[in-house]
């Protein structure tokens, strides 16, 4: 009996002993019978940390930062290693972001995300760091559209409303809007039929000044350059079928260029000399490269007497190698063969002159011996 309360004396001292301690330290702990005294932690200024094999793996500082894997949390949630997350992870507030920060304390993050959830108004997607909140990617919930930044600057636009893409604007009108010059270093290729390149005006009322390539029918007549839409047959049009250019002036064709056989035609649509003109021509000079006639003056030139001449002409009605005024009339006047004949007539009249000069001389020499 003796040694049995010795025992339990021994106990009771060791749970005073113990209890003195913990209060002593400032610990707390709390059960269930209390609401507002479950609690777990200090009432000093010192940490409450979680210990496995003498490791610190969890520490709350005095200041409210929850550390995981560090002992010194610079935020309220501060994590050193891998997470894994099997559910979503939640903003609440207008202006939170996820950060990309330089491991060092002092350097500053260089990329975020999410900054600022306002509904229907641009907020930074990812963004180059809280130094250059104005430079990265910006989603517009209002409109539906990514902006890639500069500056504040929208460089590329992306609506995905409409599917239009911009570059250097933050309005793209089109598919592709690209406001700035441009290098293609490669081809430019249409698919559809009625597909052109418009040059237009920058305002907004005026219409389109020229477009090119405009209809893209095989085998086809389609506009390769052209005024406007508004003039759609002014301009330049080219002909898979007959490989042939037309100058068009008001849907007429002015002058043709024919690929196939090199004809040229002005004021004629389907030319079959090198130059056809329909119309006057006026010119400064006209050079004609042909044979000439020198070879009437040859002496086995055969010159047709006088008499045989007026015989000519009396059953013809033209000269010899000129030819006849229905001829010409149908076929027209071929300049070259034309200046080529007149010159032989004349090289024919100056033997005719020479001839008649020579009679005549005889006849003066009879005259003055008959006077004897």
């Amino acid at each position: 009996m003796k040694k049995n309360l010795t025992l339990a004396l021994a106990v009771a001292a060791l749970i005073i002993g113990s209890l003195q301690k913990i209060n002593a330290q400032n610990w707390k702990f709390g059960g269930n019978a209390s609401a507002s005294d479950t609690t777990l932690g200090t009432t000093n200024n010192h940490a409450l940390r979680i210990i496995t094999k003498g490791v610190d793996r969890m520490r709350i500082t005095a200041d409210g930062k929850v550390g995981i894997g560090t002992a010194t949390p610079t935020t309220i949630f501060h994590v050193v290693g891998s997470q894994t997350l099997s559910g979503n992870l939640n903003f609440v507030g207008g202006n939170q972001l996820i950060q990309f920060a330089n491991p060092p304390a002092s350097a500053k993050p260089m990329i975020y995300m999410f900054k600022s959830g306002t509904a229907n108004n641009n907020r930074m997607v990812l963004a180059h760091s809280s130094s250059y909140p104005d430079w990265g990617l910006q989603y517009n919930d209002g409109i539906d559209q990514f902006d890639f930044l500069g500056a504040g600057s929208s460089k590329l636009a992306i609506n995905l409303s409409n599917g239009n893409i911009g570059i250097g604007t933050a309005t793209p009108a089109n598919k592709l809007h690209v406001v700035g010059n441009q290098t293609l270093e490669g081809n430019l290729t249409f698919t559809q039929g009625t597909q052109s390149i418009q040059f237009a005006n920058p305002g907004a009322t005026p219409a389109p000044m020229m477009y090119m390539f405009a209809s893209g029918t095989v085998n086809a007549a389609r506009m390769v350059i052209a005024h406007s839409p508004g003039f759609p047959t002014w301009g330049l049009q080219y002909s898979d079928n007959g490989d042939q250019f037309d100058f068009l002036g008001a849907g007429s064709s002015r002058m043709t260029v024919n690929l196939s056989n090199g004809n040229v035609g002005i004021g004629v649509t389907a030319p079959v000399y090198r130059l056809e003109v329909c119309g006057t021509i006026r010119a400064k000079e006209v050079r004609v490269e042909t044979g000439w006639c020198d070879y009437v003056f040859e002496k086995d030139y055969k010159l047709r007497s006088i008499d045989e001449l007026e015989k000519y002409i009396n059953d013809n009605k033209h000269l010899p190698g000129i030819a006849p005024a229905s001829e010409v009339e149908k076929d027209g006047l071929k300049v070259a063969e034309m200046n080529k004949a007149m010159m032989e007539k004349i090289e024919e009249l100056t033997l005719y002159v020479i001839q008649l000069s020579k009679e005549n001389k005889k006849l003066q020499a009879d005259i003055e011996a008959l006077k004897k």
